[in-house]
């Protein structure tokens, strides 16, 4: 049993490395795909920003996802579940859908999809760091950044806020138009803002050492007939 717990925590960093490279080169292929088939994006109006915008942050968002899922990957092992193998099929779908909803009459759509979808991350990051605190390898960085780990989700709790406060104005006051352009605009700026805080937290991780090591605990001396130790 101990074996195939060593295979997993060894193995399951490049499967999943490779199965997310593959899902996130397709994301961007629909989205090319979706640039050039969405008529509206070659026209000049109002809504030609609101598209242009959320093609930016969907092209961001997925950078940003690949780029996180490097960084678990790299600084923790674990034991892995069910869940891990289907987050990044969960992700390409979201991706996926997120293209699709690139469009004038649904962009309060597109934002309660993108809350959606930070909500999930905020859930697989919250249920990854807590496997991660059980494997005795990964705590030197818990000793270093437990509290930068363990509230990682406020940001992202504040991203699915914004989304779901977009969608309802959008849906309610104004389906098109500047205030789109405006929560669009503001969504990239909040995108731009994730990526460079993981940047910088990976850089802080990276450059910290950790101030002791985990030791292995020595057994007990065993103790034999007439009280004597051994």
């Amino acid at each position: 049993m101990e074996t195939v717990r060593a295979q997993a925590k060894e193995m399951f960093p490049t499967i999943y490395l490779t199965l997310m490279s593959i899902i996130q080169a397709l994301a961007l292929e629909a989205l090319w795909s979706a640039v050039n088939e969405r008529s509206h994006l070659w026209s000049w109006n109002v809504d030609v920003l609101t598209g242009w915008l959320q093609v930016c942050a969907v092209a961001e968002l997925i950078f940003f996802l690949w780029m996180a899922s490097v960084h678990v990957i790299i600084r923790f092992r674990w034991v892995v579940s069910l869940r891990d193998s289907l987050n990044p099929f969960v992700i390409g779908i979201g991706e996926f859908w997120l293209t699709a909803l690139i469009q004038p009459h649904t962009v309060h759509l597109w934002f309660y999809l993108l809350a959606a979808g930070f909500a999930f991350g905020v859930w697989v990051n919250w249920s990854t760091v807590r496997a991660a605190e059980r494997e005795p390898e990964n705590m030197p960085y818990f000793r270093l950044f437990a509290p930068r780990a363990r509230h990682y989700n406020r940001p992202l709790a504040g991203v699915i806020l914004v989304s779901l406060f977009a969608g309802v104005v959008i849906q309610w006051f104004a389906r098109s138009g500047w205030v789109a352009v405006g929560f669009t605009a503001l969504m990239n700026a909040i995108m731009i803002g994730l990526i460079v805080y993981n940047a910088l937290g990976w850089q802080r991780a990276v450059q910290s050492q950790p101030t002791e090591e985990i030791k292995p605990v020595e057994p007990l001396p065993r103790r034999v007939a007439g009280g004597r130790r051994r």
